[in-house]
């Protein structure tokens, strides 16, 4: 570089050997030396003390839900008993153009490593891989670790739009982490797409690019087996097109709109559970371009990130010769061998094509012209205008469509959305559906089939040997007189023949044949079996023939071709194409399938370029080619633009700056971008466009030759030169560019004084110093040593001499005679950004005390500055539950903030819709929680719910778009307008089914109230045995509710009526409840699966609440009862009788009587509670109540506090005493007591058990939809079995009730694996739903068993006293109250 100019000197007379010689190692040294300081820019970096979150890393197989550990001096992702063997980490970046990445990260080995590797992975390409053999370290994580951190630092050649970076560890037992991980990038230069490993941009231009986001939402158009596929899946972080199945054909059509001659396409290839080879073939327009086996990278064997046999690579399709502005492309990838199952896929991302087109650079301030005055085009009045039916658009181009229209992402255009049963734009109709010859096909009218005559769709005429039925001609036999029969072609057309009428038809030339000789011509079509049956070879109305070129043929079909033919789909033997021999119509056969070389399919072709071709041979071509010895050339400078080449305009010559170059459109001097239409549009550094004419800029100080005389970078006059022109100053007539030439008696003698007015006069600022100024810079800027030509003092200086500081104020420095503030010293000054006492960059303050992105300072004048790092703020959305067909969803953003600008409304501008979803289909409410404004800083809450009102079949997406900028504390804007939530696709009721729904639910809850009314008048009528059996039967079947299935909606109404099984509102009624809170305290513990649903609360002492409230009313009854027993009825049993004796016969002394006996029996049922049958009976009673609150609360998590620690006491003393009372029932001996009723205790003993394991499984297995139902079944199976086998039900009636109660409940659980999610696939929604209502009427069976035990009993009641009113009709006289104290 130094010895350029010495170089350039001696170049002339150096030999042209030594001079290439010298050039070439210039080059190269400068290549080697400069490609070293090339600056990395800086991607992402994660993991960096002090950190809270995974940074959207994605992470598998680890052993523990909490990624971060701190290990002391630093946080790590990962850590001891957190990631192990097999984890693999994972996280996708969307990377500018470049050629080369570099990483960082720290590797934190914390146990013996035996050798294995841990290997790092960019797009499945093994970036890095270590494998340490070592058994010894230091406890960097605490206590237990033996490890080690390593510092991993290394660069990759790469490109493409991403980089999937996975790291995954093959040590077994040993745990790991990594922390300060950074991610670079080397760009290709500015407005470069593609450029070399060195860096050095090729010319290559990315025209599209598919599936290029992290998150994709459809397939952009392209076709699976050439039908349009809109399937994305995830896979690790990313998503990607697919799945498909090996041997599927991938489809699209590129639009390369620019003039260019090559194509070069390359894209990520993923695949799991593939254990063959992959070949991959794809056509571009029909030519094959690529026929090979793939070599692509294995990450993984193991089912960890996607499956199996995880591969991932970056295909490249190579370069191919091709100037067609529309691309056809095919890809078809095939496993060899073909694979045995279906689990076999593979899918695509990244898919990028480029072209070696000019780059076209527009200036942005260019207004459109289309040529046209069409409004809704892109284009209108000169002025970008939205296409028609779109809502928002970008300089023509369509961003968000309008309802009921598509979305086009390569034209940016908006078409009507045919199918959608409305009609719009050039529509005609629109029937909802795609079938042809229905009255509207593709949106516009069309006629039935074999319709001659319709209008509006309507058939009115069918053609002949049709006729019109239901706006539909059917193809008929019978013909009205004078109507022949239908021809054969139309009937072999339908695929109905008439084959008895015609063979009635033909019946004199069947007399002919078999009276006579003749032989008459055979019609070859009409001559088949299908045409006459098989009375077309017995009366020989056809003969036998054998098909041309056929080996083997039945009834003169073919079945087997001669040699060197092939049967076609008619059915006739046709010569091979491509076998290299000519025959029959074959005009020539070449063996190739290549197009333009003379012969393709077997037919004479020319050349593209040809218009009249015959055998082979052209015999005139198209515009702007001549015709040379029967081939066609295009040239260059004969004035005609020759069509389908490269050639841009044609003006005769060959000449330069004439506006077509080379046929080339060429710019106009000075010239740098230009179009054919506009002209230049961007001129060359240092000149301006003005008329369309690129002309030097006038006041930029610099001088263009030819152009210029002087620019001194102003327009004022008299100073010597103005508009770039010399000029003399003023008052001067005569001058030498800038030197007066006029005499002295004209001018003033002194320099720097100018004759002004016939006096002379000094200017401040001609940069000459006058005898009265003791300086001049001409300017007039304070603080640079010279201001108004007299010495000045520079800014916060603090001693100067001649304009020159001596010494500045401080915390100041001299730098160029300037005071400027000293960088790193702690003290921040008006200068600086910030001050962070170093001159460090990456800490938030760079090394000039500037503010770095991503990076909020903190600090005032003089001050130290305080950097954090932050992150722009990022809206989410999170999904709340769902409730039938209803989901619910929450809007947050990661940190506060407020509107950028007070006139915007967020509320108003919030767009929220499905994707792809008819808007008909469903209702979105918005619920504003806390919304936004320009003053306050606020955490944003908005709730949404979504109601689908019909079903949908396809995956269903909720999209939010905010339309509105909004800042954070620092002043970063929210990163993303746009987010979208993959929402779950609930079964959807008719009306009619909802209506059938809520009306068996309220069946069910008159059926539960009318139950829990009896078992009250039970209660009192002294069984509380009976009484608790009923409440037992009621809180049992409403505990099935939390069985976690995805239930249909109608068995969740269902459901509703067993919100009535409970006496909470009772004791809310009577505020008990509220006192027990107020004396205990109320307490909200979170429950898990299903429970969170209805919002069941964990907290055991809140939920008891209600079981104390009645244990403390149950002991007050004891304690009346009691009290009536032993005092009252005992110390006034002589005189009760005495009273009822002496009035036996007054109607007060019977109903007295009555009642007195009536309380008895509920003071010794209340009183022999409390006995040892008694407490079975009360647990029995609340066994399901306390079972399942003890369980829920003990698989709970919670906090460890004072509470939660006696609620364990409580939860573990309860589960004790239930295993104490179960064991010592089934400890009776036999002497103890009759067998009958020692079986009746190991009965109930069973049913605690049975009760027990059943809320165990409910609430232990609510992650595993399947082994719930299982078991549960499975329980009480079990329990039927056990009590039939055993004989523990003395009673046939009980056990009739018993099967009738849990054979419902059985066939119930097992009809839940059909919600399973791996079986529920194979049903239709309206299967599940009848599913559903099969298990509300085996639930409905269920709950009759009580009714029906009490109607058995209720009738035998009834013939006890019957029998005993006739008893007492015969014997009138007998006394009643000699019974009465019996």
């Amino acid at each position: 570089m130094i010895c350029l100019p010495l170089f350039t000197y001696y170049a002339k007379s150096l030999p042209q050997s030594i001079l290439s010689l010298i050039v070439f190692i210039n080059l190269f040294l400068q290549n080697q030396i400069c490609r070293h300081t090339l600056a990395q820019t800086e991607i992402s970096r994660s993991f960096f003390t002090p950190f809270n979150q995974d940074d959207n890393w994605k992470s598998y197989e680890t052993m523990s839900s909490n990624h971060i550990t701190d290990c002391g001096t630093s946080l790590i992702f990962g850590g001891p008993s957190v990631f192990n063997y097999q984890t693999a980490i994972t996280k996708t970046f969307i990377l500018p153009p470049h050629y080369k990445v570099q990483f960082e990260f720290k590797f934190w080995r914390l146990d013996a490593w035996s050798g294995s590797f841990y290997i790092f992975y960019i797009d499945g390409f093994q970036a890095y891989k270590q494998g340490p053999n070592v058994s010894t370290g230091t406890q960097i994580c605490g206590s237990g670790t033996v490890g080690q951190v390593y510092s991993i630092s290394d660069t990759m050649n790469h490109n493409g739009n991403s980089a999937i970076i996975t790291i995954i560890s093959l040590q077994i037992a040993a745990s790991w982490g990594i922390s300060d991980f950074i991610l670079y990038v080397y760009k290709c230069p500015k407005g470069c797409d593609y450029c070399d490993i060195s860096g050095n941009c090729q010319n290559w231009n990315r025209m599209q690019i598919f599936f290029n986001k992290i998150e994709l939402t459809d397939g952009e158009g392209w076709k699976s087996d050439y039908t349009i596929f809109d399937g994305i899946q995830q896979c690790g972080s990313f998503h990607y097109y697919g799945k498909f199945q090996m041997a599927k054909i991938l489809q699209i059509i590129l639009y390369l709109s620019d003039p260019h001659t090559r194509v070069r396409m390359q894209f990520k290839f993923l695949c799991a559970f593939v254990t063959g080879s992959i070949v991959m073939r794809s056509e571009a327009n029909g030519v094959e371009i690529y026929n090979a086996v793939l070599s692509v990278s294995k990450i993984t064997n193991n089912d960890i990130i996607c499956g199996a046999q995880f591969r991932l690579d970056k295909v490249f399709l190579g370069e191919i010769v091709n100037s067609d502005q529309t691309l056809t492309l095919t890809i078809q990838i095939v496993e060899s061998p073909d694979p045995a199952d279906s689990t076999h896929f593979f899918g695509i991302r990244d898919f990028e094509v480029f072209t070696d087109a000019e780059k076209q650079i527009f200036n942005e301030g260019i207004i459109c012209n289309d040529d046209n005055i069409q409004a809704f085009d892109g284009c209108f009045s000169q002025i970008y205008d939205c296409n028609e039916g779109c809502n928002q658009c970008i300089k023509g181009l369509c961003t968000q469509c309008l309802s009921h229209w598509i979305l086009n992402t390569i034209s940016g255009q908006c078409k009507a959305k045919c199918g959608d049963q409305i009609v719009v734009s050039e529509e005609q109709c629109d029937d909802g559906n795609q079938q042809p010859y229905d009255g509207c096909y593709e949106c516009q009218f069309s006629c039935p089939l074999n319709c001659n005559i319709c209008e509006f769709g309507n058939c009115l005429i069918c053609n002949p040997s049709y006729q019109l039925i239901n706006n539909q001609c059917e193809f008929i036999c019978s013909q009205n007189e004078g109507v022949f029969l239908s021809y054969y072609s139309t009937q072999k057309e339908e695929g109905h023949y008439c084959q008895i009428s015609n063979f009635i038809s033909n019946t004199y030339m069947q007399h002919v044949l078999i009276q006579t000789d003749l032989q008459p011509l055979f019609d070859i079509n009409q001559c088949s079996i299908n045409n006459y049956g098989i009375f077309a070879y017995q009366y020989q109305l056809c003969p036998l023939e054998q098909p041309q070129n056929c080996k083997i043929s039945f009834q003169n079909q073919c079945q087997i071709c001669n040699d060197l033919f092939e049967l076609s789909n008619n059915l006739l033997c046709i010569p091979i194409c491509g076998n290299g021999i000519t025959q029959e119509y074959e005009s020539c056969d070449d063996a190739n399938l290549q197009q333009f070389d003379g012969c393709y399919q077997c037919q004479s072709s020319c050349q593209l370029e040809c218009l009249e071709c015959n055998s082979s041979q052209c015999f005139k071509c198209i515009e702007g080619w001549n015709l040379v010895n029967f081939k066609c050339f295009s040239e260059c400078g004969d004035g005609i633009i020759s069509l389908l080449q490269y050639e841009q305009c044609d003006d005769s010559n060959n000449e330069s700056n004439d506006g077509c170059f080379e046929c080339k459109f060429e710019c106009s001097k000075n010239c740098q971008f230009c179009n054919q239409d506009i002209g230049c549009f961007q001129c060359q550094k240092y000149f301006e466009l003005q008329n369309k004419i690129c002309t030097p800029i006038c006041g930029d100080g610099i001088v263009i030759e030819g152009f210029e005389q002087c620019d001194d970078g102003n327009d004022i006059q008299y100073d010597g030169c103005h508009q770039c022109q010399f000029q003399c100053k003023e008052n001067c007539q005569t001058c030498d560019q800038y030197k007066c030439m006029d005499t002295q008696i004209e001018q003033c003698e002194e320099d720097g004084y100018y004759l002004i007015d016939s006096q002379c006069l000094s200017i401040c600022g001609d940069l000459i110093i006058a005898s009265n100024e003791k300086c001049d810079d001409d300017n007039e800027i304070a603080f640079d040593g010279c201001y108004q030509c007299q010495y000045s003092c520079p800014l916060n200086c603090y001693d100067c001499d001649y304009g020159q500081c001596l010494q500045c104020d401080d915390g100041y420095q001299i730098k160029n005679n300037l005071c400027i503030g000293i960088c790193g010293d702690g003290s921040k000054q008006e200068i600086e950004e910030c001050d962070d006492f170093n001159q460090f960059s990456l800490d938030g303050c760079s090394d000039n005390c500037k503010i770095e992105i991503n990076w909020a300072c903190t600090q005032t004048n003089f001050q130290t500055s305080q950097c954090i790092q932050t992150k722009p703020p990022h809206f989410n959305l999170l999904f709340i539950n769902q409730t039938y067909d209803s989901q619910f969803i929450q809007l947050q953003i990661t940190s506060k903030v407020k509107l950028q600008n007070s006139y915007q409304n967020l509320t108003k501008n919030l767009k929220t819709f499905l994707v792809d979803v008819n808007p008909l289909y469903y209702i979105i409410y918005s619920q504003v929680v806390v919304e936004p404004n320009a003053t306050f800083l606020q955490d944003i809450n908005y709730l949404f719910k979504v109601k689908l009102l019909k079903q949908v079949t396809t995956e269903i997406y909720f999209q939010v778009q905010l339309d509105t900028l909004l800042i954070d504390e620092f002043g970063f804007q929210v990163e993303n307008q746009l987010c979208t939530l993959r929402l779950k696709n609930p079964i959807v009721l008719s009306e009619s089914q909802r209506t059938v729904s809520h009306k068996m639910s309220q069946l069910n809850m008159y059926i539960l109230i009318g139950l829990g009314i009896a078992s009250f008048f039970i209660l009192l009528s002294g069984n509380p045995v009976e009484c608790f059996e009923v409440l037992d039967t009621m809180q049992y079947q409403s505990n099935l509710k939390y069985i976690n299935s995805n239930f249909p909606e109608n068995v969740m109404i269902y459901f509703e009526s067993s919100e009535v099984v409970t006496i909470t509102p009772i004791l809310e009624k009577l505020k008990l409840l509220d006192l027990f809170d107020d004396f205990i305290g109320k307490d909200y513990m979170p429950a898990f699966g299903k429970f969170l649903f209805y919002d069941v609360n964990s907290d055991l002492i809140t939920n008891i609440s209600g079981l104390i409230v009645q244990v403390f009313m149950a002991l007050i009854l004891f304690a009346i009862s009691k009290i009536y027993l032993k005092i009252l009825f005992k110390n006034f049993y002589n005189q009760f009788r005495a009273f009822i004796y002496n009035n036996q016969k007054s109607f007060l002394s019977q109903k007295l009587t009555f009642f007195i006996h009536k309380l008895n029996q509920l003071s010794f049922g209340i009183y022999q509670m409390i006995s040892f049958k008694g407490i079975i009976y009360l647990i029995k009673a609340n066994s399901w109540d306390l079972l399942f609150k003890t369980i829920l609360f003990l698989f709970s998590e919670k906090e460890s506090n004072l509470r939660n620690r006696i609620s364990n006491m409580l939860a573990y003393s309860f589960l004790i005493s239930i295993l104490i009372l179960v064991s010592s029932i089934f400890q009776i001996k036999d002497s103890q007591m009759e067998l009958k009723q020692r079986k009746n205790y190991q009965h109930e003993g069973i049913i605690v058990a049975k009760k027990f394991l059943f809320v165990l499984v409910l609430i232990e297995s609510q992650r595993s939809q399947l082994t719930q139902s299982i078991l549960l079944s499975l329980i009480n199976s079990i329990y039927i079995t056990i009590i039939v086998i055993g004989k523990m039900v003395n009673q046939k009636i009980d056990l009739m009730i018993i099967l009738i109660f849990e054979i419902p409940v059985i066939f119930f659980t097992l009809l839940n694996i059909c919600y399973e999610e791996t079986y529920a696939h194979f049903l239709s929604s309206e299967s599940q739903v009848l599913i559903g209502f099969g298990q509300i009427g085996l639930l409905s069976l269920g709950i009759m068993a009580p009714l029906i035990k009490y109607g058995y009993q209720i009738k035998i009641k009834s013939n006890q006293l019957i029998e005993k009113w006739r008893k007492q009709n015969v014997n009138t006289k007998e006394s009643s109250s000699s019974s009465l104290f019996i």
